[in-house]
């Protein structure tokens, strides 16, 4: 019987580490699950912050985006406006040349007849005097025009510069945040 009972002390010594080694490896399996279910969790918690945070930052990009599209429209109307400026003075200019010109080949024609016509040579100097101030007027006048075609000139000049620079800011602003999500 002896012969017996040792090998089921055998066996029973091992069914008792076996059940132990079970139950260690359970345990283990458990702590190891657990363990896994909380990194996932906060590697979830900083996906979901990353994702917060780059959201956000796409929502500034495209206020930005907006705001520098609205300036460039601005920009554009002021643009056009000067546009519309400079081709009334030049409308103007080009009228007040014609009218000096004109006036000008009445004051040579007058300046002949009064060396012609000695008897009518008050009413031709009073005309005369007329005609120069006149001609003082318009060339006056002349003379600011271009001063203001050159000033709105200039800032024409200034404002397509402007655009340019803002219109290159909302494409290099655009790429980056296309990258950036690229990278992300």
């Amino acid at each position: 019987m002896e012969g017996r009972v040792e090998p089921l002390k055998e066996e029973a010594a091992i069914a008792k580490e076996y059940k132990t080694l079970s139950h260690q490896m359970k345990h283990s399996d458990i702590v190891v699950t657990v363990h896994d279910i909380d990194q996932y969790t906060n590697d979830n918690r900083q996906l979901d912050q990353r994702l917060n945070d780059l959201q956000g930052q796409q929502a500034n990009k495209e206020a930005d985006k907006q705001r520098l599209s609205q300036q460039i429209q601005q920009y554009k109307g002021k643009r056009h406006q000067l546009d519309n400026d400079v081709e009334s003075l030049n409308y103007q200019l080009v009228k007040a040349t014609e009218a000096f010109e004109k006036y000008t080949g009445q004051l040579n024609v007058l300046v002949e007849r009064k060396k012609n016509q000695s008897e009518t040579n008050a009413r031709y100097e009073e005309e005369q005097e007329n005609l120069i101030e006149l001609l003082e007027n318009i060339s006056s006048e002349i003379s600011e025009a271009q001063d203001t075609y050159k000033s709105l000139k200039s800032k024409q000049k200034e404002l397509n510069a402007v655009i340019r620079e803002l219109e290159e800011q909302l494409y290099v602003s655009d790429e980056a945040h296309d990258e950036k999500l690229e990278e992300n």
